[in-house]
């Protein structure tokens, strides 16, 4: 498989770079802390000025450099909020238990569960009596719930292991997550089944966050619990399935004018996979390189899907303007 490879900066080109580079962006009025992550390989972001080249300096970094150094600044989401915002828009996955019965007394087992997270972000289940599965977590809770998007996009696929104590919920904690489960699911009639008990996943001990783009392309980080627990849903996250669709399927065009105006390369083919308040997520392709991932960054943020939406299309006006701007100059 080709990949694309950069060649280390020396002393002299990183002096060259403290000028030439495009500023990071920032938002005022973002109103939460800044993303401290490694990103993708390859993500880009978009800006908005350059910064001006000192007299003395003449010689302009090459376009790998330049993608380089703009994707390793890219304004993205916290880890911590992409786990929260999958938790939030998926609602089944697989929760791994120890059995208590032989054969496999003392091994873990799986089942296919369903749940829904609290505003903390705990998966709450509705487990039944009946089930030998329920028994299992009532005599011995330690659990691995591995939560997935019910509905992959194409070359994009999270996934989030969560490790925890599951228990069963009891007294006034339990009306008020039956509450809050009916808030969120009205026709949930079976809450009111007599064997039928809410059960939370609480004392987190560990969160492992993976996302693959293709194969031997992706990232995987471990989550700090603090972390998780304090996170936001990214608040546009949910529509980022439908967005995208819209935009590959009918405004191709209009996404390959965009990576190639905001991300300092030429690529000949490029598909939106992602989008979140800052930014949205590319995977690109060139004639050295078949697999480019990118990043490209909103003017401003998006906290709405109309806002998502005024923001591309303001791009991808941009980026029209400057190929046409182009093309007459040619």
């Amino acid at each position: 498989m080709r990949t694309c490879v950069f060649t280390p900066l020396t002393r002299a080109s990183r002096k060259l770079l403290t000028f030439h580079s495009a500023p990071r962006v920032t938002y005022r009025d973002v109103g939460r802390e800044r993303q401290t992550q490694r990103p993708f390989r390859g993500a880009v972001f978009a800006t908005q000025e350059s910064a001006e080249a000192p007299v003395e300096e003449t010689k302009q970094p090459s376009k790998a450099t330049s993608y380089e150094t703009r994707q390793n600044k890219a304004l993205r989401i916290s880890n911590a909020e992409l786990c929260r915002s999958l938790m939030d828009r998926t609602s089944s996955g697989v929760l791994g238990n120890i059995s208590n019965k032989k054969p496999t007394e003392g091994f873990p087992t799986v089942s296919y569960v369903e749940f829904l997270t609290d505003d903390k972000g705990r998966p709450l289940f509705g487990f039944s009596t009946m089930s030998p599965r329920t028994r299992e977590i009532l005599e011995d809770g330690r659990c691995s719930l591995l939560a997935m998007e019910d509905a992959s996009m194409d070359n994009w696929d999270e996934k989030l292991a969560m490790t925890g104590t599951v228990k069963k919920l009891e007294g006034e904690e339990a009306e008020e997550a039956k509450a809050f489960y009916l808030t969120k699911h009205p026709d949930a009639f079976w809450l009111n089944f007599g064997d039928i008990s809410l059960y939370r996943m609480d004392d987190l001990v560990s969160l492992y966050y993976t996302v693959n783009i293709r194969i031997g392309l992706g990232r995987a980080r471990n989550v700090a619990v603090s972390d998780y627990l304090n996170a936001s849903v990214d608040p546009v996250s949910k529509y980022s399935q439908p967005i995208c669709k819209h935009m590959n399927e009918d405004h191709p065009d209009s996404v390959l004018a965009m990576v190639n105006h905001f991300s300092g390369i030429k690529v000949e083919s490029a598909k939106m996979l992602r989008i979140d308040r800052l930014g949205c997520e590319f995977i690109c392709s060139s004639a050295n390189n078949p697999t480019i991932p990118c990043r490209l960054v909103y003017p401003r943020p998006a906290e709405t899907r109309k806002e998502v939406r005024e923001v591309v299309v303001e791009m991808t006006k941009e980026a029209a303007a400057a190929m046409k701007s182009q093309e007459s100059e040619e």
